[in-house]
């Protein structure tokens, strides 16, 4: 079993656990919405990029808060495009190449990609 968590929900999360009417306990429906984002996660990954790219995008994100998610859409794209050349040259990869792929991204595809971004910038400050 999961370690007991206290928390004062932003209104978001008001609106989200009562978005389809309820019937479920306020955890239940936390953790059923957690299960449908992570499987949205899944299913939109965003498209290859070569560890370099990677790299440079989440040099281009270091510090961004894109808050609230209405934010998203494009604003990777923008942060990266915006912080060309320097990083197409420190990272030797074509800008191109990765704002193309940038660009063609759904929603769910941004949001994933800023997942893995987080994550691997929570991973450096917690080392």
């Amino acid at each position: 079993m999961a370690d007991v968590k206290s928390f004062r929900p932003a209104p978001d999360v008001d609106l989200a656990v009562s978005w389809n009417g309820g019937g479920r306990s306020y955890s239940g429906r936390l953790a059923q919405i957690s299960d449908r984002y992570i499987e949205i996660l899944r299913h939109n990954l965003p498209p290859q990029m070569s560890e370099a790219e990677m790299n440079a995008v989440c040099d281009a994100l270091n510090g961004t808060w894109l808050q609230p998610a209405a934010m998203i859409e494009g604003a990777i794209e923008l942060e990266v495009s915006d912080a060309m050349p320097e990083l197409a040259e420190k990272w030797s990869i074509d800008k191109e190449v990765l704002l193309k792929k940038l660009r063609g991204m759904n929603f769910a595809q941004s949001v994933a990609l800023l997942e893995v971004v987080e994550k691997y910038w929570a991973n450096i400050r917690n080392k």
